[in-house]
């Protein structure tokens, strides 16, 4: 029965097929890569090598098959080949906090397919979020009125989940307000300074912005989304 290809096999044939021979089902083999390492030596067999899985899409791991003056191939996530192999041979630089997985067998191509969807799922969230982006919020912002001070200081605190900040210099303030990313900011260093009236907008930051004035006391209103 089974002289056939096995491709022409229907389900039951192939599952008879699979009790019948010594065919494993697939092993799977998890690498911290914290530190570099070169010529690991895995005395392994098999037909496949795939890496299914990697905590950074950029982690990467150098592997020869067989022998070691063979060619040195670049695995990265969803890569593998299809190729007998009795050992193998594995080097990489030290990626601090990334581990990898890979599975791998003896296995006919017939009888081994890897759906993987999470890259389509990852997609998708992406895009989630950029529409969000778009979109803006539904609800109401934070805003407030601030004083600011004669020495540098902290006037907006870091917001991971930050869209946009705006930032105004009251209308009925005084001299110019200087703002900045950390304490050193001053007259001489500030990437905007605010007259009364003026305002600064930004979609693309979430951290830190500390200001300064330039003469008495005078506030900015601060609104955050």
């Amino acid at each position: 029965m089974f002289r056939k290809n096995l491709k022409e096999l229907n389900f039951d044939e192939k599952i008879e097929y699979i009790r019948r021979s010594s065919m494993g089902v697939p092993k799977v083999l998890t690498l911290p890569l914290d530190v570099a390492e070169n010529n690991l030596i895995l005395d392994i067999t098999g037909n496949f090598f795939y890496m299914v899985k990697a905590s950074n899409v950029t982690d990467t791991v150098q592997i020869r098959f067989n022998e070691r003056r063979e060619p040195q191939h670049e695995y990265t996530q969803q890569f593998g080949f299809y190729t007998p192999f009795y050992r193998l041979y594995l080097d990489w630089a030290a990626q601090p906090g990334s581990t990898v997985t890979f599975v791998y067998g003896t296995l006919s191509k017939e009888f081994l397919d890897i759906l993987d969807n999470r890259s389509a799922a990852l997609q998708a969230a992406i895009l989630e979020n950029i529409l969000g982006e778009l979109q803006g919020i539904a609800g109401v912002g934070d805003f407030s009125f601030v004083a600011v001070p004669a020495a540098a200081a902290e006037v907006i605190a870091a917001n991971a989940n930050r869209r946009s900040v705006f930032i105004q210099h009251d209308r009925a303030g005084a001299g110019l307000v200087y703002l900045g990313y950390d304490n050193t900011v001053a007259a001489n260093k500030h990437f905007i300074s605010l007259a009364p009236r003026d305002f600064y907008t930004t979609d693309n930051y979430r951290g830190t912005i500390f200001a300064i004035r330039s003469a008495g006391a005078t506030n900015i209103g601060v609104s955050e989304v």
